[in-house]
């Protein structure tokens, strides 16, 4: 016989008052039961699907606004599962079973676990032990909070997943959304009749989440259901006013955070495909005489970042390598990881390094007591990674075979801005430190060395410059005679790594 939660709901008395009407249709929908004509119209517009369900669905991701109730609905199907599931009678006797609410950290987690506790205080007999992080019921069902992690959560026989602001996990580094590594590792595990139940607010148009959202929002899938509801659908006692007033504040934000609507503005700063093109099967490379370096720094005072340091250097063909990173892990001495940065600075016989313009007084100081100088940058670090795009679409930078340094690149977001001053940074809880300095070393080489003019422009143009620089108001011209006067062009190697 097929599990009717809505029977448990209403006999244990939840989601009575008539603001859960709309929740009440999407619990019967994802179970297959049949729906009343006034449902019906709502589960089209929840779902944008021309068919009904005919089964339960085993995979639902709930796209809605904040406030909308979506974590006491999870809440509820936690418990009742637990509860009159029956899903302890499919494994052997002894073994537990799980329900996991899963979420990017134990504050967000919490949020769910505090409603459990809330109904079952009226089931205080069915329940075993409560902790902060469990709740053990008789029957042998335990409601557990994990980490977003697909390696917490294997070899266990699972009734219900609860995956919390899906949207928003990142990794123990806290750069990349692993939810489809989750998704995977967990679905094995999901005993016969069992959900996974992703829940969240949309956010970026990029990664699993969107993917999800675009390959099945809409479309008759039997196996899975996307629900997509701005808040005063799903919850129309809250406030409209507020709403209102964080609409006038910020209006794409307020779009995503009440109205379920991915970000127009963020996109991914490059794609897999071009970035796995630079990536050559190199970890380092050691200095070549012969060869102009450029090292650049993303340094950190040690309690969260990374200290980051990349070398790059350009080949004969103007393309650029970052030849060496460089990196020290949180918690960390930041006057000893400037030690070893600066012995790989000397390694390759610079006497400068360039840094975040914005860094504080005491990296330039830390430098040259070390003898080296600090250079800040001439671009803001959105300005770097632009640049670094463009090369990287040019097919113009050779980066190193890092998986920390991938992934921070692939984690970037571009948000776009109106008058086209894009800005590009890691999402919200993420780190770009590695990113930030191989880019930056990339695009310093590149702009320092490549990008020089050859021998046969300054022949060229040398002297019909200084001509010009002659003139009142030429200040441009007189810039670049100075800079190039008496200029010799190195001699570059003739391979490149």
């Amino acid at each position: 016989m097929m599990f009717d939660p809505i029977t448990y709901i209403d006999e244990m008395g939840l989601m009575k008052a008539k603001s859960w009407s709309h929740w009440r249709t999407i619990i019967k929908s994802i179970y297959g039961f049949t729906l009343e004509p006034t449902e019906i119209e709502t589960y089209g517009k929840l779902t944008a699907r021309t068919e009904l369900p005919t089964k339960p669905f085993e995979e639902v991701y709930i796209y809605s606004g904040r406030r909308s109730g979506k974590s006491y609905m999870a809440a509820t199907l936690a418990v009742v599962t637990a509860l009159w599931g029956g899903f302890e009678k499919l494994v052997a006797k002894g073994e537990r079973v799980m329900i996991f609410v899963v979420a990017q950290d134990k504050a967000q987690a919490q949020v769910v676990m505090d409603y459990c506790r809330g109904i079952l205080d009226d089931y205080d007999q069915a329940v075993e032990t409560i902790t902060q992080n469990e709740i053990r019921l008789k029957s042998g069902v335990v409601i557990s909070i994990r980490p977003a992690s697909m390696r917490a959560m294997r070899g266990y026989s699972t009734a219900l997943v609860v995956l919390d602001e899906f949207c928003f996990f990142r990794d123990k580094d806290g750069v990349a959304n692993p939810v489809d590594d989750i998704i995977a590792s967990l679905t094995p595990t999901i005993l016969p009749g069992g959900k996974l139940l992703a829940i969240s607010t949309p956010y970026a148009r990029s990664g699993y989440a969107f993917e999800v959202f675009e390959a099945a929002y809409g479309k008759n899938n039997e196996d899975v259901l996307v629900v997509k509801a701005e808040t005063l659908f799903l919850n129309p006692e809250f406030s409209a006013r507020k709403i209102q007033k964080e609409f006038r504040r910020d209006a794409i934000k307020a779009r995503t955070e009440w109205n379920a609507e991915f970000r127009s503005d963020l996109e991914t700063y490059v794609s897999r495909e071009i970035l796995d093109e630079a990536i050559l099967p190199y970890e380092s490379l050691v200095h070549t005489p012969g060869r102009e370096f450029r090292a650049f720094v993303d340094v950190s005072g040690g309690s969260r970042d990374r200290y980051a340091l990349a070398i790059s250097y350009a080949d004969q063909d103007g393309k650029v390598v970052v030849a060496r990173l460089k990196w020290f892990d949180p918690p960390f001495d930041p006057s000893i990881a400037t030690d070893e940065a600066v012995k790989v600075i000397k390694e390759f016989r610079l006497q400068k390094v360039t840094g975040d313009k914005y860094a504080a007084g005491w990296v330039s100081s830390a430098f040259q007591k070390r003898g080296v100088l600090y250079e800040a940058a001439g671009k803001s670090k959105s300005e770097i990674y632009l640049d670094a795009l463009a090369l990287l679409n040019m097919r113009k930078i050779a980066l190193p075979e890092i998986a920390e340094m991938k992934t921070e690149i692939l984690a970037l977001e571009r948000k776009t801005r109106t008058g086209g001053h894009d800005i590009i940074d890691h999402a919200p809880g993420g780190r770009d430190d590695l990113a930030n300095a191989a880019l930056g070393a990339a695009v310093l080489a590149y702009h320092e060395i490549a990008d020089r003019p050859t021998d046969y422009e300054l022949d060229k143009r040398l002297p019909s410059m200084k001509r010009r620089a002659s003139q009142p108001g030429n200040e441009l011209e007189k810039e670049f005679v100075q800079m190039f006067a008496g200029y010799s062009r190195p001699v570059r190697p003739k391979r490149g790594i």
